[in-house]
């Protein structure tokens, strides 16, 4: 005898251990990092009300930020993390690189987050520190009373255009784009044409000084120095590749390893194991036709037809909320003489045992009947009429005749017309009731029910 053994999971690499630096808050230290690499610190957030800002300040060299707190991202780096800092050398930046993580970010939460610092270019040396400070919300609202109190500012550029738009004694520089008093207007228009200079680009205000090197990128057209366009060009528009092949722009590369590429690890919807996208289907399709025993019976059921046959055999459905989910019943109240037909089968009492279903041709007529079934409606029949609407008619046509039967039971002939009804009806002696499967006759619609429940044919 032959004997087929699932193969055993592969035992997982052992994960790399990473050395990190610890980091604390308020807390400044000096670091160093080779051309070309990282250098990784980790820091704790513990108030979840504050932001964390992490600033490195470049003694030489030009050292980036790249930060997460995600597991899968231990190692941020310029391809993969969540948040970055990665000003060049410009004559704005002065070596300062600095990222807040507001708690307003999707992936902001307390604990851990892992800093790596990128030496870009050359050698860096450099001094890292973390800082908690209020977030972005309350920042703005700090220094929006700040202003309250010194009197709105004075004259000059003290207030940008939102909080002045409305003022009748502001009046809007079009050289520098804020609101400033009318009556010193003119001498600041004078003054800021001679200090300011707004490109027409971008409109971004800059002082005179800095318009010989500022320049946009010629992919995404950000404002840059000219000092800074190359870095940018290599960090943010190279091609880079993804362990499939496919080849993007960085900011590109996490969104597609976690949506996209075929080589992202997925959950087996029977085996709950983790397989690469492009072989899902594959294992799917050999993973749901192993056989596992029911829960319920015991049966040996392949793992794709279980939900159907929790549905047909046991009335569950989990996708339904309720009591249908548990069970069948409730069709028509109680039992049989529990009113109205209610949500669709025939009503079980006490004992009743379900009707069972005849076999299925194929996967779609039992996928019906499930579908059925788990709704309380009478199961859909491969062939003809199904044998519970066969027991719901004849219950309704009974139960007619039962009741003009009573209402002539006051006449003296009633007697003789009753019998007269009751040889009408079908399965031949008086009174008899046959049964759906075998066709014998019962006495009375109780003994049909418990006659099914035990019927040989019925199962």
């Amino acid at each position: 005898m032959q004997v087929d053994f699932d193969t055993p999971a592969e035992k997982p690499p052992e994960e790399e251990k990473i050395d990190y630096i610890d980091l604390e808050i308020d807390e400044p230290k000096e670091g160093k990092a080779p051309k070309g690499s990282y250098v990784y610190y980790r820091v704790k957030l513990v108030d979840g009300l504050l932001a964390l800002r992490i600033s490195v300040q470049a003694e030489y060299g030009d050292p980036d930020l790249y930060v997460s707190n995600q597991p899968n991202t231990p190692r941020p780096s310029m391809d993969e993390h969540v948040w970055s800092a990665v000003h060049g050398r410009g004559a704005r930046n002065k070596g300062a690189e600095s990222v807040a993580i507001d708690p307003a970010h999707p992936h902001f939460k307390t604990g851990y987050y892992v800093i790596g610092v990128h030496a870009y270019g050359a050698d860096a040396k450099f001094t890292i520190e973390a800082k908690e400070e209020p977030p972005a919300s309350e920042a703005k609202r700090l220094a929006s009373e700040e202003r309250e109190k010194k009197g709105m500012g004075g004259a000059g550029m003290s207030l940008a255009s939102q909080d002045r738009s409305n003022d009748p004694n502001a009046k809007l520089c079009d050289n520098c784009m804020n609101y400033v008093s009318k009556g010193s207007y003119t001498m600041h228009t004078v003054t800021c044409a001679r200090q300011n200079w707004r490109c027409a680009t971008c409109a971004k205000v800059m002082r005179r000084s800095e318009k010989a090197t500022h320049t946009h990128c010629p992919v995404c057209a950000k404002p840059l120095d000219q000092a800074d366009l190359d870095k940018h060009l290599d960090l943010a528009h190279r091609q880079v590749s993804c362990e499939c092949g496919a080849k993007m722009e960085p900011d590109l590369l996490p969104v597609h390893r976690a949506e996209a590429c075929p080589l992202r690890l997925v959950v087996c919807h029977y085996c709950q194991m983790k397989v690469q996208q492009q072989s899902l289907v594959e294992h799917q399709q050999a993973c749901g036709a192993k056989s596992t025993p029911c829960e319920r019976c015991g049966k040996m059921v392949p793992r794709k037809k279980m939900t159907i046959h929790l549905a047909v055999d046991h009335g569950i459905n989990p996708s339904l909320a309720g009591p249908q989910s548990g069970a069948m019943g409730g069709g028509m109240g109680e039992g049989m003489g529990g009113g109205g037909m209610g949500g669709g089968s025939i009503g079980r009492g006490p004992g009743f045992t379900p009707v069972s279903r005849p076999p299925a041709h194929d996967d779609d007529a039992e996928l019906a009947r499930a579908l059925a079934a788990s709704r309380g409606a009478a199961p859909i029949a491969d062939d003809m009429e199904s044998i519970e609407e066969q027991m719901l008619r004849q219950v309704m046509e009974q139960s007619e005749r039962e009741a003009k039967s009573k209402q002539s039971s006051s006449s003296s002939s009633s007697s003789s017309s009753s019998s007269s009804s009751s040889s009408s009806q079908p399965g031949g002696g008086a009174g008899s009731h046959p049964c759906p499967y075998c066709q014998k006759p019962c006495p009375t619609y109780d003994a049909l029910l418990n006659h099914i429940g035990e019927c040989p044919k019925a199962e």
